[in-house]
Formats: structure tokens, C-alpha cells, sequence
């Protein structure tokens, strides 16, 4: 089991019935999913033959702003391959030390070789973003430990997704050695107004509530699901219904966290 102090255990509940995302991002998840669940195959079956590739972890890199919608991604791939997932904090695993790095994580995945295991490290772009200046020192040091920790991931058993909401920092040295790079942009118009009708908890009366207009807002799956469920609980203490207009102040109070505007007129 890897280190408290570096990884902290997730209990996963997101699954494939319940994720709010995009289709494509799906599409994605689901190819990866399998190619896992054929990695896990190949060395319960064979355990690893020498030399073969199934001797090897998959690395995947998960982009897009929204944590909530790569957290629920990296549950969903849990849940479907039935093991464990570990959320890497990277603030206690990178250390400005020579060395210190590499030796924080190879105690990690030792750790975690004691079974199948998902590791999803948490802003990527901390270990393996670009060097802004390729002829000093510590970058050219910086640059060569970040190598030996993608060896180390690539060597893995289970899989280890890199998330990161600044995908363009990723050094491209490191982006061309992974399989996948699931983007996790906003649904589409259509997909969002699902989401919205689907997402209030049973029982909450929304007969009036104008899906298509709330549809309009460019945001995350996670994020309508959050605001539904907030909205909810405010009718339900107040003794209230659930309203558009009460639903666009959340979403309002929601975006101005995120210092994001609200994309959409107020509803007539």
C-alpha cells in the first residue's frame, strides 16, 4: 500500500452509468479501459512472459479544467477494472533534492506492486512541464530526473494517469512516450441538456425548469451535477421549489469561484 503521506486511498463511486461526460471523452475512456483490462489479462495469465510488453503499466494523461470530471474519470477506470486507486500527492513526492524525487516515488510503486492500482497524480505538469531556460543547470538536472520518474511509471504494473488542467506546459518529451491523452472538455449543447434533466435527485419537482436554457451554460458535467445538487438542497430547506432562475443564481455564486463568467443572459 503506498505511503500515507504520499498518496491518500479513493474510494471510488463514479461508474460508466452515472459519469456525466462529453461522448468523445468516453469513447476514449472506454478504449483505455480495455487495453487495461487486457494488460491486467496478459500477466494474470501469463505472468508476464519475459520481454513482453504486458510486463509494462500504461500511462495516460488526463487534460481539461474541471478535477471533478478527471477524478470521477479515474473512479469510473477503477471500478471497471476492480482495483484500487490512489490519489499521488505530488507536493510530498517532489522535493527540490537531487534525487529526492525518484527515491519518493520508487518507495511509492513499491509500495503499490502489492496488487493492481490505479495512481492518479494530481497537477502533472509540476514533474513533467516544459524548462523555460534549456541551458541552466538545474533545469538540465530537472529535465533528466523527470525521465527516470516516467521510467518508473512506464514500469508500473497498474495504471497511472497524469492529470493536468495546463496541458501545453506538458514537455513534448514526455507526451510522445503516452498511449493516451484524454482531453476533458465541456459537453455539447445537447449532451449538457441531458446531464441537466438527469441530474436533480428523485422526488425534487423540476416540471418547469427550462433544460435548454440552462443547457446554454458551457460547463462541465460535474459541475451542472454540483449545481443541481445544491440548488436542490436550498428548495429543500426553504420549503421551495426548484426554479431556472433559482438554479442560474447557484450556477452564478458556482462560476464566480471558479472566476469564470457566466455565459448566458438571465432567463425571461
Amino acid at each position: 500500500m503506498p505511503q500515507e503521506s504520499m498518496a491518500k486511498r479513493v474510494n471510488p463511486v463514479a461508474t460508466w452509468d452515472n459519469v456525466m461526460l462529453a461522448d468523445e471523452t468516453l469513447r476514449l475512456l472506454r478504449t483505455l479501459a480495455s487495453q487495461a483490462r487486457e494488460n491486467q489479462s496478459e500477466r494474470g495469465g501469463s505472468g508476464g512472459a519475459q520481454g513482453s510488453d504486458s510486463r509494462h503499466g500504461m500511462v495516460a494523461i488526463f487534460t481539461g479544467e474541471s478535477d471533478a470530471d478527471k477524478t470521477a474519470a479515474a473512479e469510473v477506470l477503477a471500478n471497471d477494472l476492480d482495483v484500487k486507486l490512489y490519489r499521488i500527492d505530488l507536493s510530498s513526492v517532489a522535493s527540490k533534492w537531487i534525487w529526492e524525487t525518484e527515491k519518493n516515488l520508487s518507495r511509492l510503486l513499491s509500495a503499490a506492486e502489492e496488487g493492481d492500482t490505479i495512481l492518479f497524480f494530481d497537477e502533472a505538469d509540476a514533474l513533467f512541464g516544459n524548462r523555460t531556460s534549456v541551458g541552466d543547470d538545474h533545469n538540465r538536472y530537472t529535465s533528466r530526473e523527470a525521465g527516470f520518474v516516467m521510467q518508473l511509471l512506464e514500469t508500473h504494473r497498474g495504471l497511472s494517469i497524469l492529470a493536468t488542467s495546463k496541458p501545453n506546459n506538458l514537455d513534448p518529451a514526455f507526451t510522445r512516450r503516452i498511449r493516451f491523452i484524454v482531453a476533458f472538455e465541456p459537453p455539447g449543447q445537447a449532451k449538457r441538456e441531458r446531464i441537466w434533466a438527469s441530474a436533480f435527485p428523485a422526488g425534487v419537482p423540476t416540471d418547469d425548469l427550462d433544460v435548454r436554457l440552462l443547457a446554454q451554460l458551457n460547463i462541465s458535467g460535474a459541475l451542472i451535477h454540483s449545481i443541481a445538487l445544491q440548488a436542490s438542497s436550498v428548495a429543500a430547506s426553504t420549503g421551495s421549489i426548484v426554479t431556472t432562475d433559482s438554479v442560474l443564481e447557484v450556477a452564478r455564486r458556482e462560476m464566480r469561484k471558479l472566476d469564470r463568467p457566466i455565459n448566458q443572459p438571465e432567463s425571461p
